[in-house]
């Protein structure tokens, strides 16, 4: 568990530093590979065997509980890692500054960014445009 709890304390703080309140391309690409590279740790783990090969409504019985504060445990990290690859993701894929979202490579907005974000599997697309 030392693993998935060192993994669970340092997400937030490289969601702080590399999407925080500037971003640049660099620094999101980095992170980006150190998510990938937690998530390959977790995954590597036997507890994620549980999670990872589950099929929707299976119940999976555990003889512990601390076997099964140890699944939540490491489900909630694989589940903080995901949500910031796509935070971190749409970031990098975003290439001007608007809003909250400030990119020191693109400090201007850009009318071809009026649009929302789109995720679908590793795709990135534009989708509705943004009314003001």
């Amino acid at each position: 568990m030392e693993t998935v709890n060192s993994i669970r304390q340092n997400v937030p703080k490289l969601m702080w530093q590399s999407a925080g309140i500037s971003r640049s391309q660099g620094i999101l690409e980095d992170a980006i590979a150190q998510l990938n590279s937690w998530r390959s740790q977790l995954t590597d783990l036997n507890i994620m065997g549980y999670l990872l090969k589950a099929t929707p409504n299976q119940t999976v019985q555990l003889h512990s509980d601390r076997a099964e504060q140890h699944l939540r445990l490491a489900a909630e990290t694989l589940n903080l890692t995901d949500v910031g690859y796509l935070i971190l993701k749409s970031a990098a894929w975003r290439t001007e500054s608007r809003g909250g979202h400030y990119r020191s490579d693109y400090p201007q907005t850009s009318d071809d960014w009026l649009f929302h974000t789109l995720i679908q599997g590793d795709f990135w697309h534009k989708s509705g445009k943004i009314t003001t």
